[in-house]
């Protein structure tokens, strides 16, 4: 037998594999574009098209902001610059790279602190499955985000260790964050905290000072200059009623959110038991980091990744505490068996129904709706749900208009939203407010989430032209005849709606 070889070591290398087999398997499962997709793809368009970025609205028919500042130009400017050169699936593919990258600087950084690799790889299960629902949709700007948090804090990291390079690096990796996501805030608060708690070591907190600085700085640079902060405050604060992401995560409850909820109670349990144990404890900012991503995590869903991400990254030690309080020591075949039970299920559940391509499904979209819209050549003022108007924008465009879209905090003011939301659910005297107000088309319907009935927009002066299971058109008389009749001859398919020449036709 070779003397170099270590059962341990190919053991590890045999779970790495295994793992990311499992991983892209399950990210590939979920491929259905994302509602706020089309809204990126949109400015990546423009910025395609005219060299300019859309600073203020021309898709919608109701009151909108003056000026639209997009904190997200820069991921319509990937994501459209990914469609155009490599076609749908690459954003896929951007999804999967940019989950692999999060996660890989997590482990990295856990690494700096000494944690053995099988007590990483056992304590990455629970981690990815709390950080995987905001990979679930393809492809979305939090993507950067996540993957800037984690660089970051491995950065960090090595600044506290005695490099030098994360001076420069630092920021320009803001520079690229505040081009792509409205989350800097939450890079620019972890910076915060390592020079906070740095007071202690002068060299170190010179180090911490100028890169502080130099991030601050570095936020100005972008299309707005300082009105981006203008912008983003309002947005932090804003109530988003009604949008699930937003909401917070029950305790107790069996959803996509169950990862974070194992992973909390693991991270009590970790921090009561383990830290007994530990003679050399974790600073105090590891802590308040995951402190901050748990409760920002419980408030709204949206952020759970976080708490994945920090926990994997700085309470290994007390994981492997943990399990020798209870005289389970942690080996290598430990990690093999897992991923290879992971990877099983993966590939004789999973991977049979992996495609690999970006769908935008019936159900999902109202798809069939926007079909009969676009063969007839529609033209006019349609409402749609908030999570539908970017879609039928990107499609539609510039023959029919939108009431609102998934871009409501940058382009438009509450009281549009709320008009909206009470048309929808009939909230109010005046829940009808939005067809008396404006000069209204077409009304797209949600079967399943919305308070409004056939009988309801009959005497509004709307009739069916098209209803599913999950969606139904309607439009004022004049415009029935044209589009029954397209409805009556509509072609058994769609169009391709990732198709990077749908804008060509556009007036920029």
């Amino acid at each position: 037998m070779d003397k170099n070889y270590n059962p341990d070591k190919v053991g590890l290398l045999v779970a790495a594999i295994l793992a990311l087999f499992s991983f892209v398997i399950f990210l590939s499962y979920h491929n259905i574009a994302d509602g706020d997709l089309w809204a990126r793809l949109v400015q990546g368009a423009s910025i395609w098209k005219t060299g300019n970025l859309i600073n203020e609205d021309i898709f919608a028919f109701t009151q909108v902001l003056k000026e639209y500042i997009d904190h997200e130009w820069g991921s319509g400017l990937v994501f459209f610059s990914l469609l155009k050169l490599f076609g749908p699936e690459s954003l896929l593919w951007f999804k999967i790279l940019s989950a692999l990258g999060a996660v890989f600087f997590a482990f990295a950084t856990a690494r700096l602190n000494n944690v053995k690799w099988p007590v990483i790889f056992l304590l990455a299960i629970p981690c990815v499955l709390t950080a995987f629902p905001g990979y679930v949709p393809v492809v979305r700007s939090h993507v950067f985000t996540f993957l800037f948090f984690a660089v970051t804090i491995f950065c960090l990291e090595k600044t506290r260790k005695g490099a030098r390079w994360p001076i420069f690096v630092i920021p320009l990796i803001m520079l690229l964050w505040v081009n792509t996501h409205g989350g800097f805030i939450s890079g620019l608060g972890i910076i915060f905290i390592y020079t906070i708690f740095s007071l202690d070591r002068r060299p170190l907190f010179k180090k911490m000072f100028f890169i502080t600085a130099a991030c601050v700085v570095v936020t100005l640079i972008n299309p707005y200059g300082v009105r981006l902060w203008g912008y983003l405050w309002p947005a932090l604060i804003m109530e988003r009623h009604g949008i699930g992401e937003w909401g917070s995560i029950p305790l107790l409850g069996m959803d996509s959110n169950i990862g974070f909820r194992i992973l909390f109670v693991m991270f009590i349990i970790m921090l009561f038991v383990g830290r007994k144990r530990i003679k050399n404890k974790s600073s105090i900012y590891d802590f308040i980091i995951i402190a901050i991503t748990a409760y920002l995590a419980m408030r709204h869903r949206r952020h759970a990744p976080f708490f994945g991400l920090a926990v994997l990254m700085f309470m290994g030690p007390y994981f492997e505490a943990l399990l020798e309080s209870i005289n389970m020591y942690i080996k290598p075949v430990y990690a093999l068996i897992s991923y290879a039970a992971i990877a099983f299920m993966a590939a004789f559940f999973i991977l049979p129904r992996v495609s690999f391509q970006v769908l935008a499904p019936v159900g999902f979209y109202p798809v069939r709706e926007t079909d009969i819209l676009m063969h007839s050549k529609a033209k006019g003022n349609v409402i749609t749900p908030l999570r539908w108007g970017n879609y039928v924008m990107w499609r539609l465009y510039p023959n029919v208009k939108i009431s609102m879209c998934g871009r409501y905090e940058a382009m438009y003011p509450k009281s549009t939203y709320d008009m909206n939301y009470d048309f929808f659910f009939k909230k109010g005297d005046a829940w009808d407010r939005i067809v008396r107000n404006y000069n209204v088309d077409y009304v797209l319907l949600e079967s399943n989430n919305t308070a409004l009935t056939h009988e309801d927009l009959k005497k509004l002066g709307f009739e069916r032209i098209w209803r599913s299971e999950y969606s139904a058109l309607y439009a004022k008389e004049r415009h029935v005849d044209a589009l029954n009749s397209t409805a009556s001859r509509l072609p058994p398919e769609t169009i391709q709606p990732l198709d990077a020449k749908i804008p060509d036709t556009w007036n920029l």
